[in-house]
């Protein structure tokens, strides 16, 4: 595990593996917990896990949060490991950040994966989403860390630790990252992203799978969707997950 002081803040990550590095962000509320089960690609690849500021382990700014300071903490990180360039994998609205990062800081991005991931909320049913995700969380921040931990996985054990992680994010850092990811647009940078970028969506997420655009606005993407797969991609198939990272390396990276 490492750690960084940053601005009176400090950031908690995990650091496992050696080889080619892969940041792994987290979507709103869940933290680096939503990750267990990529766990054995440290025997490939040196991966950086964290909980961005105000999640998890890792201490509350005082300031707004912004989806670029975000990104800010994930080439902090980066800085303090000496690492020139890696692999900014995003999950859900983890993917702002990852897109953000890509957009900020090409020089130190080799890759993007966005698993489930949208450059802007641009269907009615994503932006329902998001609304109820925030009714939810006005209501019982607990309630809500249930049904994410439900939704993720079925094992009783890793729903409990999903679910005791959630616990310690802010609800207030919860909110406003779910508002910033919702009003998140970089639709028309996405062509200055110009590294290898894979999309991975499942059919029973439709309202996440509408982003066809991407194939004319990205110039090296490369899009796979599951058949009969739901949005929960790196817990529910996280081994079709795993290897799809591992030959996305291979042949395109």
């Amino acid at each position: 595990m490492g750690q960084i002081s940053l601005e009176h803040k400090r950031l908690i990550y995990d650091d496992r593996g050696t080889g080619l590095s892969i940041v792994l962000i987290h979507p709103p509320g869940m933290g680096r917990k939503v990750f267990l089960s990529q766990e054995s690609l440290s025997k490939d690849f040196r991966l950086l896990i964290p909980d961005l500021s105000g999640h998890g382990d890792s201490a509350t700014q005082k300031n707004e949060i912004t989806i670029q300071g975000y990104a800010d903490e994930i080439k902090s990180i980066l800085d303090k490991e000496n690492i020139q360039r890696a692999i900014i994998c995003g999950y859900s609205a983890g993917g702002t950040v990852a897109q953000q990062f890509a957009l900020s800081y090409p020089e130190h991005t080799k890759a993007v994966i966005l698993s489930g991931g949208f450059p802007r909320v641009n269907t009615r049913m994503l932006k329902l989403h998001f609304q109820l995700g925030i009714k939810m969380l006005q209501m019982s921040h607990k309630y809500l860390a249930q049904v994410l931990a439900k939704s993720h996985t079925s094992d009783r054990q890793i729903q409990n630790k999903l679910y005791l992680h959630m616990l310690k994010t802010k609800p207030s850092i919860w909110r406003d990252f779910y508002q910033k990811s919702l009003m998140y647009d970089c639709y028309d940078l996405l062509h200055l992203i110009k590294v290898p970028l894979l999309t991975i969506y499942g059919t029973r997420s439709p309202w996440i799978l509408k982003h066809d655009y991407l194939n004319e606005r990205c110039p090296y993407l490369y899009k796979t969707i599951l058949k009969g797969v739901s949005h929960q991609i790196p817990s529910r198939q996280w081994y079709t997950f795993n290897q799809l990272i591992r030959r996305f390396v291979k042949e395109y990276v």
